[in-house]
């Protein structure tokens, strides 16, 4: 038995993908042998014997926990998952306020994980910078210089932006009413009541106008906002407001920010430095809202772009149909399909049940195939194979034939021959006479009927041509 478990511990450590479980049971089991060998020594009175089979034994046991240990770590280690160090760099800066679990959260990882790759890659753990309460007082009163009239939230974007320096909400509020206590009681009287708006992703939907309050000292604002995250996109200020300026101006932020789904807007020296640092100021404070969890509008264009990824470039959009574009990304929604009888304001009256409503169902998009239900709509505007026609020959084998099939017929239709079970004749019609509409029953239970409307002139006129054919051929 002894010899049996040595061989299979063996044969165990010379294979290349051995299961570390089954090294350490193994050991295990080799282990429990060890008082078997003292008893067995003991019966065979041979000590030399015994002294070799335990050190053999000790050896296999000790090496057998060693492979498992590093049969374990290189299992850990080839399972380990990078995490781009410029991504980190960026996702972690000073000027972004997202928590470290979000961004694990966002890589796919272990917030362990995600620490231990900031330590290699030398980057602090801490998300706040240590900076005394003078040296936070004197910055925040340099920004209320600059704008007295802005709050803590712009306030933190010039710390976090303009000084490198991330500190809690708390104590630029209580920098703010140590600065400036009158001010921050005078912002509070008033509320702006906001409205729900929604755009998808990035680069969906941008708006542009422009800024004519400056006119009278020769100086036009031209500016782009992405309706999404609310990042200026562009902004300069001009001395005229001709279209190859606000050009020039969406050319550069194509170039900064990439190329969007689609554009809105109304029809109609030292400026621009400082449009810059409203730009900059703008993109990294804090949005208000339901949903905006405290985000700036960089921070949830990194988070969408990571997660939801951005538009393709407009080679890769060349081929497909301007209004499949507009159906399937345009800013209306998804297009309306409604069933027969439907006028948008509601179901007819005379709907009975919604049982029904199964029987037709409504076709429905779904963001999973949206690439399938484009290409499938696009399919009719392909230039396919050209389809075979079938041949239009003669069915009368000869013209004496034809001849004689045409005058039978004008015979049959001069007799006026109307057959019984045809539905064709007065005494067929009823006490009515002749039907002018017909109920065809629709739906599985037949519980609701189409009507069909037969004027005298268009479907009994045809009758009897076609029976007078058939007559004819007979």
């Amino acid at each position: 038995m002894l010899e049996d478990a040595y061989q299979h511990a063996r044969r165990l450590l010379r294979q290349e993908d051995s299961d570390p479980l089954r090294l350490r049971v193994i050991a295990a089991r080799l282990h429990s042998m060890v008082p078997l060998l003292t008893q067995l020594a003991a019966e065979v009175d041979d000590r030399l014997w015994a002294e070799l089979c335990a050190q053999y034994l000790g050896r296999l046991i000790g090496q057998l926990r060693r492979t498992a240990s590093a049969v374990r770590d290189d299992a850990c280690d080839r399972y380990t998952k990078a995490i781009d160090e410029r991504w980190l760099r960026d996702a972690t800066a000073a000027k972004r306020k997202l928590p470290f679990t979000q961004l694990s959260r966002t890589a796919h990882v272990h917030r362990s994980t995600f620490y231990r790759a900031l330590k290699r890659a030398g980057l602090p753990t801490s998300k706040f910078s240590n900076v005394p309460d003078d040296q936070l007082d004197a910055l925040v009163r340099a920004f209320k210089i600059q704008k007295p009239t802005s709050g803590y939230k712009f306030a933190d974007a010039f710390l976090r932006v303009q000084c490198d320096t991330r500190v809690p909400r708390s104590r630029i509020c209580g920098s703010m009413r140590r600065v400036d206590a009158l001010g921050q009681a005078l912002r509070h009287n008033g509320m702006i009541q906001r409205r729900r708006y929604e755009v998808p992703r990035p680069n969906h939907l941008w708006h542009c106008d422009g800024h004519h309050k400056l006119i009278k000292w020769g100086i036009v604002i031209h500016g782009f906002i992405d309706g999404y995250c609310r990042t200026v996109t562009g902004l300069r200020a001009s001395t005229n407001n001709l279209p190859e300026t606000v050009l020039d101006v969406f050319k550069r932020a194509i170039d900064d920010y990439g190329l969007p789904s689609r554009m809105r807007g109304d029809r109609g020296a030292d400026i621009n430095t400082e449009c810059k640092t409203f730009q900059d100021q703008w993109n990294h404070h804090s949005v208000s809202g339901s949903n905006m969890h405290n985000r700036t509008p960089s921070d949830m264009r990194l988070l969408a772009s990571t997660e939801q990824g951005i538009y393709p470039d407009e080679d890769n959009l060349a081929q497909v149909e301007p209004a499949l574009l507009q159906e399937h990304y345009g800013v209306d929604g998804p297009p309306a399909h409604r069933r027969r009888g439907q006028t948008g304001a509601g179901h007819p009256l005379d709907e009975e049940d919604a049982e029904d409503d199964a029987e037709e169902p409504l076709r429905t998009q779904s963001a999973n195939n949206l690439a399938a239900q484009i290409a499938a709509d696009q399919g009719p505007n392909v230039r396919h194979e050209p389809i075979e026609v079938s041949r239009h020959a003669n069915p009368f084998p000869t013209f004496d034939v034809e001849k004689l099939f045409w005058a039978a017929f004008h015979k049959a239709q001069a007799a006026h021959i109307v057959p019984d079970a045809m539905m064709l004749t007065d005494a067929e019609w009823g006490f009515d006479g002749y039907p002018v509409q017909e109920d065809i029953p629709l739906g599985t239970r037949n519980r609701r009927a189409l009507t069909v409307a037969l004027p005298v002139e268009v479907p009994y006129s045809c009758a009897r041509f076609i029976l007078a054919l058939i007559l004819s051929a007979l």
